[in-house]
């Protein structure tokens, strides 16, 4: 069965630093191969799928750097 979280970041932060954060918070290296997607105004980090972690990590946030 999958579970899903949401985290909601509401002051500024450090998408890079979170991302890092997160991937170590699942077994994974802060460094952890990932993919940047551009979807417009938003952007996202995401680990690979395939590194054996106990859940798929991504980051979403704004392209202008805001909140």
């Amino acid at each position: 069965m999958g579970v899903s979280s949401d985290v909601i970041v509401q002051d500024p932060a450090d998408a890079k630093k979170l991302f890092a954060h997160a991937c170590a918070a699942v077994g994974l290296s802060p460094d952890a191969h990932h993919h940047v997607h551009d979807f417009g105004a938003v952007h996202m980090l995401q680990a690979a799928p395939d590194q054996d972690a106990e859940a798929l990590v991504a980051v979403h946030y704004a392209a202008d750097g805001g909140l």
